[in-house]
């Protein structure tokens, strides 16, 4: 990777990090203040602000990055144009939610939601705003800023969060956490879009128009909907087709598991946001083989990263849920163990997505998504009323697997790159070595630390000394780094 990609994927990982813990430890101070039903309530809310919202951030933002990236600017007119066209479709998503809010309720079994999903529909406004000063700072490589926003969005947003959810006790505060927090990082994003713009020429040789830069985010935000709905529609389906009077717990449960399986999508979302500016940079430059490189080391970094927590949670799963949240939730345990594969899936399948959509083919991705959310949606259907919390695991960790299949077999077809089978067997060796560790370990509560501890020594051991891990890729966390 060039130097200013490898410290874009630092910053962005370390703000990564950073927000994944931040938002962790949200979840398990609200797990302990909001009583169970309550908690299930705030991850059906969360799922959806998440559905409706990262449409925004992930389709939108990578639109005004793609556009930015080519020339390293945008016109004035330019940049009237986008944030117009963002503000208007927000603006249209909110009227929709916020006056669909029974009908919505009403899918999700629940008509006292309503209020909440009123709350939760200001978001939509706030986001699409704060999403063109995310984009356009994506599109300069300007991931420092970038990183630093996240992480002031998270510690906002926790405080807000956690500080209402304490004082009032009340679950539809928290979403007002939510709102009050998304205006603040509105201005914050406001005042760094001022002066990166202000440092930037102004005039480009290919003008973007309205319909150039709908027919690139249609299609992605199109893809980054249904990649999103595969995500959450699980937790979705276990609160509208369980039973009423048992689908706010049951509802809790997924959502521990859900909340402990995003380790490895949060671990990888460094890379899906430094691709689509690199590789639509190369592309538009006709330069194959450095998207070829791009690919195949963004593909062994993912999986090597990866393959450690998978293997490492999922056998571990229920004593962790009980150090890290309470007994009370120990039913998450199962569907985590089989839940956090389907999202390592789903992280391989975003790194992909980016790639594809840098390119300039966000349509593919949208295709091979709605084929997985169909999938999804029939498995759900059918698993969820006889199997419950396991019956959506298995849904979700389905359809992602398949989503990941068919992309994988697009980008070989079309780049004639993926990743080098020796370090796919290597990774996957040292994995294997690391579950059988995990399960072997005895160790419970706080000494859970030292399960980990040992095994991520033992993973890395092997992936040494089967040479998959080298001189070359400490170089380049040094560099990185330093």
């Amino acid at each position: 990777m060039s130097d200013k990609a490898g410290k874009g994927v630092f910053y962005i990982s370390v703000a990564n990090a950073l927000f994944f813990l931040i938002s962790f430890a949200t979840s398990l101070v609200l797990a302990r203040i909001l009583n169970v039903g309550n908690f299930g309530i705030y991850g059906v809310m969360v799922s959806l602000i998440s559905t409706v919202n990262i449409v925004f951030i992930n389709g939108f933002k990578q639109a005004v990055s793609k556009f930015v990236s080519e020339e390293g600017c945008l016109s004035s007119r330019e940049k009237v144009l986008m944030f117009g066209l963002i503000f208007l479709v927000g603006l249209l998503v909110w009227a929709i939610l916020f006056i669909g809010a029974p009908f919505v309720a009403l899918l999700l079994n629940d008509v006292s939601l309503v209020p909440i999903i009123q709350v939760v529909s200001f978001l939509v406004i706030t986001y699409s705003i704060h999403t063109f000063f995310m984009g356009y700072i994506n599109g300069l490589r300007r991931f420092k800023y970038e990183a630093g926003l996240r992480v002031l969005y998270g510690v906002t947003k926790a405080g807000f969060i956690v500080g209402l959810a304490a004082l009032t006790m009340n679950v539809i505060y928290v979403f007002w956490g939510f709102v009050i927090a998304s205006v603040l990082i509105v201005v914050a994003g406001a005042l760094v879009y001022r002066r990166l713009s202000a440092n930037n020429p102004k005039q480009r040789l290919r003008p973007c128009t309205a319909v150039k830069f709908f027919k690139f985010a249609f299609p992605l935000m199109g893809f980054v909907l249904v990649t999103n709905i595969v995500l959450s529609l699980d937790l979705l389906m276990v609160k509208a087709l369980l039973p009423l009077e048992v689908a706010n717990v049951q509802a809790a449960y997924y959502t521990v598991a859900s909340t402990i399986s995003k380790l490895p999508f949060y671990a990888v979302m460094a890379l899906t946001s430094v691709l689509l500016p690199v590789v639509s940079h190369w592309s538009h430059r006709e330069r194959l083989d450095k998207v070829q490189l791009y690919i195949r080391e963004a593909n062994r970094y993912t999986i090597m990263l990866i393959a450690l927590p998978v293997v490492a949670v999922s056998a571990t799963a229920k004593p962790l849920v009980e150090l890290l949240f309470k007994i009370t939730y120990a039913p998450a345990a199962l569907p985590l163990s089989i839940l956090i594969f389907g999202v390592s899936f789903f992280a391989l399948f975003s790194v992909l997505s980016s790639i594809v959509a840098g390119h300039g083919k966000p349509s593919v991705v949208a295709i091979v998504s709605f084929l997985a959310l169909a999938l999804d949606f029939a498995l759900n259907l059918v698993l969820i009323p006889t199997h419950g919390l396991v019956g959506a695991a298995f849904a979700s960790t389905i359809s992602m697997f398949f989503a990941l299949v068919l992309l994988s077999a697009y980008v070989l077809f079309s780049f004639k790159a993926l990743c080098s089978v020796k370090s796919f067997v290597r990774i996957l060796l040292a994995a294997a070595v690391a579950y059988a560790a995990s399960l072997a370990l005895p160790f419970t509560g706080y000494a859970l630390v030292l399960t980990y501890i040992f095994v991520s020594l033992l993973y890395a051991a092997v992936l040494f000394f089967s040479r998959e891990l080298g001189a070359k890729d400490f170089n380049l966390v040094r560099e990185i780094i330093f």
